[in-house]
């Protein structure tokens, strides 16, 4: 067979074949793009959803402000600490829910603070939360007792994993405490006055001298089953990070 002949051949197999191929990549390609697009849409549309939702929640009853405050937390850090600042300092609202939006307001920081600290460095991985369970969860009564419950004082830091009533009776409290006590038998929890004195808490950690350490037993208890809105406050008169 003639060379000539051989490559009108191969043109006649080859070409198909590479058109077949370019079509299915510009296909993937294609498709990809749209479903980026919808995800992006999708994401848009649920914060949009969230913020109507919260907007038509933060004015009804107290039970639905709640709902509006907890809702918060699925949007991104920095407008869950906006929003609820702008609750906190609300002239018109309860006191019941003032505190509720100051205890929102430290969670999105806190969580402002994680996402500063895990970013801030290509060379410096955030400790997995897998590794974090198992380092705090070895532990027992005593040694947690020992090594995170040192006397209350101001400037050291405290770790919240329960805002109580306002109006809790001392039985109430010591039930909520022996409660956290008897489910988790390798920590040790006590109940202290929240920072500005105002409402009971449960604490997993007191007296703890550096932060850092306080904001990781507060992302244990927070990750790890204890609590759902675990976090740390400095021992002073008001209530904060």
């Amino acid at each position: 067979m003639k060379k000539k002949e051989v490559k009108s051949m191969l043109q006649i197999v080859l070409i198909p074949i590479l058109l077949s191929l370019v079509g299915i990549f510009a296909s993937y390609y294609l498709s990809k793009v749209q479903i980026d697009i919808m995800k992006d849409q999708s994401e848009s549309e649920l914060r949009i959803n969230i913020l109507g939702l919260f907007a038509e929640k933060i004015v009804g009853t107290p039970s639905e402000q709640e709902l509006a405050l907890r809702l918060l937390r699925v949007l991104d850090s920095d407008l869950h600490q906006k929003l609820a600042a702008a609750i906190a300092e609300s002239s018109d609202k309860s006191q019941e829910i003032i505190d509720l939006a100051k205890v929102e307001q430290n969670l999105a920081a806190q969580r402002l603070d994680n996402e500063k600290k895990e970013g801030s460095s290509s060379d410096i991985l955030p400790t997995p939360i897998a590794d974090i369970c198992s380092s705090f969860d070895k532990s027992t009564k005593k040694i947690w007792k020992k090594t995170y419950l040192k006397p209350l004082e101001q400037g050291k830091w405290n770790v919240i994993v329960k805002t109580l009533s306002k109006n809790s009776t001392q039985d109430s409290i010591n039930e909520s405490v022996a409660y956290y006590n008897k489910k988790f038998n390798n920590h040790q929890f006590i109940s202290s006055s929240s920072g500005d004195g105002s409402k009971p808490v449960i604490l997993i950690a007191s007296g703890i001298k550096d932060e850092d350490r306080a904001r990781e037993i507060a992302r244990y208890a927070t990750n790890c089953g204890i609590a759902t809105e675990s976090y740390p406050y400095r021992e002073k008169n008001t209530l904060s990070q």
